[in-house]
């Protein structure tokens, strides 16, 4: 398998090396015949694309001056022309009488996608946003999508496309493997009626009611290439809530914004209703975040009958592929169905390193995420072993509020910290030995005790003793990242923006060992590997150039197995696309070292985390743990805490 990493953002000699790297060698090519080869197939796509939009334009000119309608099948190239995948829908569809145009006939415009769509950042997602629009405009073209089950894209862009196409009709037809030909055929034929029926009245003079299109921009988004002034100081006089993502982390940001003057609340851990809240405001096949998250923003200003002009609410953001980098715009869509436009989205965005926010909320909030991750692993380590239940949790509870008020007030919180570590160290007890049991995967479900079922209780539960990779781990990454697209990336080289690159990543470094020594010598085996070393480790399965979770993801499951966990649980939600893709890997990780990778799919609906209980009660306990096979004995021994 030949799997060049093709990347057209990437300067041209940086993709000629990728592509002569990956083929060069198994085809027997050098780079001189790679670009070659490369150049030759750009031209001859250039050159269809330009025969096939000149075709597309003089047939709807044609139809224009006819005033007959036609259909524009919008979607992916794979589902718009493999005949097996849409099962000949085009050839059925225009079996009809009325024509059939593919989308990408119609060509794409940057200014074709509403401004406030301006961060979906899939490609193909893009050209089905700008041929909806155009359809739309049109008065006689009409849109059919061809989407798959559980897209994860098109969760988000259906909705995107039916608020584009607003009060005009547009057929959705969802492929699987499982659907019978009848059932589409029978969509269409209604599809048919419908647009016939606009059609007549059309001719007969009668005026449709206007399409619903809007061009408005997502108030108070910090996205990439903004900046704090570009937006405004405007939601640093609001409230701003801020989502339960960590247990602790989430009061601590919410103190380090309120030290610098910004009043700044954290949301109570969701609910089930907050969750149906959620589920009801969206589209449903969104991943979980989304929806806990608006749900608990929408709950709690609900209760407190708050007033959307003094509000705001912080949703970072990303440039993909995971969806996380939609949340602000679909949340942001939703607070204006509910006449919550005045509210403020606070999105920046971690192409960037979060910039946009004031510096010293930048850096005291990564203190503050350090923070709460130690006492996390502290508090982690502790109550499975505790002499009197419930201890650890009332002291973690004590310890967490003393910081927040060190961290709020400017105090110096170090000794704050150290005697919280010390103080939880102190109620461990000397129990039996239990199996140690890492968890890593989508950030914000694996963290949020209601998304993920409280895992870390269940682990514990069932016997275990929990490590749950750390919020930092992404800030990390993402500053590696950082540097790696300032030192080869896409842009041209600019020494000054790698020189501030790498002070900062270095600051990042240089706190993240400083405040983990502050935990002493009770979590000295606790530490994180470099964030370096888990996406090298994960290459192996997941180019570093998918940037995302997912690299991250692989590589330390597969360190917590190289370095004795006994199990690793990979927590996702329903349809997510990296916990699909890491998932699958996943398997052969198990098989290749005997350590169980369990993935957990949340929706919300259901506790799942029974499974775990099985996985432990069936592991080697230490007197029969077998020796694994000599190939894969690096480091793979069952670790017992």
């Amino acid at each position: 398998i030949l799997s060049p990493a093709v990347d057209e953002r990437f300067p041209e000699k940086t993709l000629i090396r990728h592509l002569t790297r990956a083929v060069g060698p198994v085809l027997g090519v050098d780079a001189k015949q790679v670009a070659a080869a490369w150049h030759a197939g750009c031209e001859a796509q250039a050159e269809y694309q330009r025969k096939l939009q000149a075709e597309t334009h003089r047939v709807l000119d044609r139809l224009a001056a006819e005033n007959k309608p036609a259909f524009v099948l919008v979607g992916r190239p794979y589902n718009l022309y493999d005949t097996g995948l849409n099962v000949g829908l085009p050839r059925k569809i225009a079996e009809y009488g009325l024509p059939v145009i593919p989308s990408e006939g119609l060509g794409f415009r940057d200014d074709d996608i509403e401004p406030r769509y301006h961060n979906t950042y899939w490609n193909f997602a893009q050209r089905a946003l700008a041929a909806v629009r155009r359809t739309s405009q049109a008065p006689n073209l009409y849109p059919i999508f061809l989407t798959n089950f559980g897209c994860g894209p098109d969760s988000f862009t259906l909705t995107y496309a039916e608020r584009t196409v607003g009060r005009k009709p547009m057929l959705v037809l969802e492929l699987d493997e499982h659907a019978a030909d009848a059932g589409y055929v029978t969509r269409v034929e209604a599809f048919v009626d419908v647009v016939r029926e606009l059609e007549a009245r059309r001719l007969a003079g009668e005026s449709p009611e206007a399409s619903r299109t809007s061009s408005a921009t997502v108030k108070g988004v910090l996205s990439r290439g903004d900046s704090g002034e570009k937006v405004g100081e405007e939601w640093k006089k609001r409230r701003i809530w801020i989502p339960p993502m960590h247990v602790f982390g989430t009061g601590f940001i919410a103190a380090v914004f309120r030290r610098n003057g910004i009043d700044a609340r954290p949301l109570p851990v969701e609910d089930r209703e907050a969750f149906e809240i959620g589920r009801k405001l969206s589209r449903g096949t969104e991943c979980l975040p989304t929806a806990v998250t608006i749900g608990g923003l929408v709950k709690v200003l609900r209760e407190q009958g708050a007033d959307p002009r003094h509000e705001a609410f912080f949703m970072p953001t990303a440039e993909g592929p995971c969806r996380f980098g939609q949340y602000c715009t679909l949340h942001k869509l939703i607070l204006e169905d509910l006449g919550w436009g005045d509210i403020e989205i606070v999105s920046p965005s971690s192409y960037n390193n979060y910039q946009g926010l004031p510096e010293s909320v930048r850096r005291d909030m990564w203190t503050g995420i350090l923070a709460a991750d130690v006492l996390y692993k502290a508090v982690c380590k502790a109550r499975p072993h505790e002499r009197e239940p419930g201890s650890v949790d009332r002291e973690a509870a004590v310890r967490q509020a003393l910081l927040e008020g060190a961290l709020e007030s400017g105090r110096d919180w170090e000794p704050v910290l150290r005697d919280a570590v010390e103080a939880l160290a102190a109620l461990r007890g000397d129990g039996p030995p239990r199996p140690l049991v890492g968890v890593v995967g989508e950030i914000y479900v694996r963290c949020n005790g209601y998304s993920n079922g409280e895992v870390i209780r269940a682990i514990e539960a069932a016997g275990g003793e929990g490590w749950l990779a750390p919020i930092g781990e992404w800030i990390l990454y993402t500053s590696e990242m950082a540097r790696r697209e300032a030192r080869t990336g896409t842009n041209t080289f600019n020494p000054i923006e790698m020189a501030v690159t790498v002070l900062k990543d270095g600051f990042l470094r240089r706190e993240e060992h400083r405040i983990y020594k502050l935990a002493g010598p009770f979590l000295a085996d606790r530490h994180e590997p470099p964030v370096r070393e888990v996406i090298d480790t994960g290459t192996k399965y997941i180019p570093e150039e998918f940037a995302g979770e997912a690299v991250i993801t692989m590589g330390r499951a597969m360190l917590f197995a190289r370095h004795g966990a006994s199990m690793v649980v990979n927590c996702a939600p329903f349809g997510c696309m990296p916990g699909t893709l890491t998932s699958s890997c996943l398997q052969e990780v198990q098989a290749h070292t005997g350590v169980p990778m369990v993935s957990m799919f949340y929706d919300g609906d259901l506790d799942i985390n029974g499974r775990i209980a099985s996985y432990l009660a069936n592991l080697p306990r230490p007197r029969d743990a077998a020796r694994p096979p000599a190939a894969s004995r690096r480091d793979d021994r069952t670790l017992w805490s």
